[in-house]
């Protein structure tokens, strides 16, 4: 479940912060010339943001910080540069107007760094469909939907001017009716609740959805079995 922290923060280089975890194999160096790091690319994931097919491309970065930071300042100098504990933004503007993005984090100590890289277009479109999987609260404004073909999951974030307790107590009841059970029992905390585990036994899912304090829900949703993939 870890990598679904990694991709929300890569989405968070989208407009929210926010990522499950990859099995970590090492492939064979790039040569890819989106790959200034020179990270190990194991795998390449399937997006689709908003409507827009996109990839994601995984790879390791497995070198001491003393080179990896003098890249960093050979490739990204003039370029948009985050750090944030153990995570590093970069932001790449390119000659077609788009932007590489990348997010370096390491796992664990004494691990190689995980690269997560994507180009995203200058602009997102605004009007898309919600899709049915994901719930949403009575109010809720929807600036972002991401589908991963691969594992037939869905994420998706959205405005509220509810409260996140009261926007939590809304969404818990009406998945309850459609068969998900919560499984953290947030919602018990007296008005305090921001988020829930939902489980549904058949067919096997599990959703996780959140609530901040500025006005912003996500809801993320993954089959627990492989189930057949459904389109956009």
């Amino acid at each position: 479940m870890r990598y679904i922290f990694s991709i929300i923060l890569l989405c968070g280089l989208i407009g929210t912060i926010n990522a499950e975890v990859f099995s970590l194999w090492p492939g064979a160096k790039s040569s890819n010339s989106y790959n200034p790091l020179e990270a190990k690319e194991f795998s390449v994931e399937p997006v689709v943001i908003n409507g827009v097919k996109l990839e994601m491309r995984l790879g390791l970065i497995n070198r001491n910080i003393y080179d990896l930071m003098a890249d960093l300042k050979l490739h990204f100098s003039h370029d948009k540069v985050i750090y944030g504990g153990q995570n590093i933004i970069l932001s790449k503007k390119l000659a077609d107007g788009w932007e590489q993005r990348y997010l370096l984090f390491r796992i664990r100590e004494g691990m190689p760094m995980l690269q997560i890289a994507m180009k995203i277009p200058p602009t997102l479109p605004t009007q898309f469909e919600w899709p049915d999987v994901l719930p949403i609260t009575h109010d809720g404004q929807p600036f972002r939907i991401m589908y991963f073909p691969k594992r037939s999951a869905w994420y998706g974030a959205f405005a509220t001017h509810t409260n996140p307790a009261t926007a939590l107590e809304q969404i818990t009841s009406s998945v309850e009716s459609s068969g998900w059970n919560a499984v953290s029992h947030e919602r018990a905390n007296f008005g305090s609740a921001r988020g829930e585990i939902f489980i549904r036994p058949k067919p096997g899912a599990v959703m996780l959805v959140n609530f901040a304090d500025e006005g912003v829900g996500t809801v993320y949703v993954r089959p627990l079995a492989k189930n057949k993939k459904s389109g956009l």
